[in-house]
């Protein structure tokens, strides 16, 4: 089965344009030198804009590709520091859980020194 591809139309684009832009009660035989060159013209400039516009769309996909890529990336990085951030936030929360623990158990030794305190004085007098 025959497949037309690009090299088909870049090889026959000149009569696929051609046949499509012309009227159809247009005659080769005696035509005007002038109107076919405007045509050859118009068909090369087509074919040159089709060859532009191409390697920008190669572009522009190159630059979507790298976009894509460096999103994913940030979005990588994103979910990270937001685990970092439940970390830190956990650790806080048992740094000051901890601090307040030992803050209880020096204010529970310091009543049981003035507790043997009293217990002294009053055992001694």
């Amino acid at each position: 089965m025959f497949c037309f591809n690009e090299n088909f139309y870049a090889r026959f684009s000149f009569f696929i344009f051609f046949y499509y832009l012309c009227p159809h009660n247009f005659r080769l035989m005696g035509s005007d030198n002038t109107t076919l060159t405007l045509l050859a013209l118009r068909v090369r400039q087509l074919i040159l804009r089709l060859t532009e516009t191409r390697e920008e769309n190669e572009r522009l996909r190159g630059e979507l590709k790298k976009s894509d890529e460096r999103v994913k990336r940030l979005t990588e990085q994103v979910g990270q520091a937001a685990r970092d951030y439940d970390s830190l936030k956990t650790a806080r929360l048992l740094a000051v859980a901890d601090g307040d623990v030992e803050e209880a158990k020096r204010r529970l030794a310091h009543l049981i020194r003035e507790v043997n305190k009293c217990i002294t004085l009053v055992s001694g007098k």
